[in-house]
């Protein structure tokens, strides 16, 4: 049987989901966020404090804002909840524009073209049809849409629009192979039929594998949109790709997951654990992580355990995420790890730290993440495993 966790979002969830969504597209907070993500921009290590320290403070600022403004509207235990998730709401905002970088233009407003789910993540197949529907980008570019997302009306309607310029461009172009698939499939015939059978599924298969993905291929794939065309033997030349987050939409993993057979869940998970649990420990699926953990039990290695302690410790806790009570997070997944692995882990330097975390009680003075700069402004132990 294929690993099976449901994530089923509470009301709450999706209450909060929805006013974080507006809150964030209000201009006055929008004007804020856009100004972080100047500073974000600025340094991209990880490891700088100077930096780190000055994005958490704008994120605090930000997150009382919205507190105080919606305070007088709401119960503050929602405020809270609904100022700690805006944050994840840009990093969805962040993570697509990072994926459609190449066909984004500086004169458009992307953000009130996106489409969002009620669980707070971005629809990036609805929104990819809004952005063809109001003819926001230039033809070239939609066409680029369109054949990211198999949106195969819209490639016969575009691709007759596109110039024999326009084509070869993309085609001998650093694009990818999925937009150089559809160049060659309209070619060969441009009167293609608009559903799927067998024959046209065994041709993508064959057409769209990941060793035809070149290296200096700037645009990124959306897996997702073809993954279900394609043979096992295919599909698990995917799963053994190392540049799945080089060249992959950050959320395939997430969606080609739950489409694999059991034997492919577990292949995965054996090439690339830590790349599993740390998608569902993002927004929205932490909830659901637990009870990742707890299924894929026997085949989670100590060091598997060790990296994603670090992960949750470094990547979440000290970076101020409030998403989510990571620290919670944190306990119940220690709880779970190996005694020999408790014990090797008291000769790391990431101990003290662990156990600061651990013993966190909410009514202290301030935040763990800022008592862990306290003890450790230079470290986020990523680099350290236990084992």
């Amino acid at each position: 049987m294929a690993i099976r966790v449901t994530f089923l979002p509470s009301l709450q969830h999706l209450s909060v989901a929805t006013i974080a969504i507006a809150v964030y597209n209000n201009p006055r907070i929008s004007f804020l966020v856009d100004e972080l993500e100047e500073l974000e921009g600025t340094c991209e290590e990880i490891t700088c404090y100077t930096h780190r320290h000055r994005v958490q403070e704008k994120w605090l600022i930000i997150q009382d804002k919205v507190v105080n403004q919606l305070s007088g509207y709401l119960p503050f235990s929602i405020c809270k909840k609904v100022a700690g998730c805006l944050r994840s709401i840009h990093s969805e905002v962040i993570k697509w524009k990072f994926d459609h970088y190449e066909i984004l233009s500086d004169d458009v407003n992307f953000k009130r073209l996106l489409c969002w789910k009620s669980e707070g993540t971005i629809d990036r197949l609805l929104t990819a049809k809004e952005l063809i529907r109001k003819r926001s980008l230039e033809t070239k570019k939609l066409f680029v849409v369109a054949c990211t997302y198999f949106l195969m009306s819209d490639i016969i309607i575009l691709f007759k629009k596109m110039s024999v310029a326009s084509l070869r461009a993309l085609y001998h172009g650093t694009t990818n192979l999925v937009i150089r698939f559809w160049i060659e499939r309209m070619i060969e015939d441009s009167r293609i039929s608009w559903v799927w059978n067998m024959l046209d599924q065994q041709y993508v298969s064959s057409k769209l594998r990941a060793q035809f993905i070149k290296q200096n291929d700037n645009y990124r794939i959306r897996l997702s949109s073809f993954f279900h065309m394609l043979t096992p033997i295919d599909r698990r030349g995917y799963f053994l790709f190392n540049q799945w987050s080089e060249k992959l939409h950050h959320d395939d993993l997430r969606f080609c997951f739950y489409q694999m057979t059991e034997t492919e869940q577990k292949e995965i998970f054996c090439f690339c654990p830590l790349l599993v649990l740390q998608t569902h420990l993002e927004w929205p699926l932490q909830s659901v992580f637990m009870n990742m953990i707890d299924l894929l039990g026997p085949n989670l290695r100590d060091l598997t355990f060790g990296y994603g302690a670090i992960y949750i410790l470094s990547a979440k806790i000290k970076q101020g995420w409030k998403d989510a009570d990571y620290v919670k997070i944190l306990r119940q997944y220690w709880h779970r790890c190996s005694d020999d692995l408790k014990e090797i882990s008291k000769e790391t330097d990431l101990y003290e730290s662990l156990m600061i975390t651990l013993n966190y009680n909410k009514s202290y003075p301030f935040p763990i993440e800022q008592i862990l700069e306290s003890y450790f402004p230079f470290c986020t132990f990523v680099h350290e495993p236990f084992v």
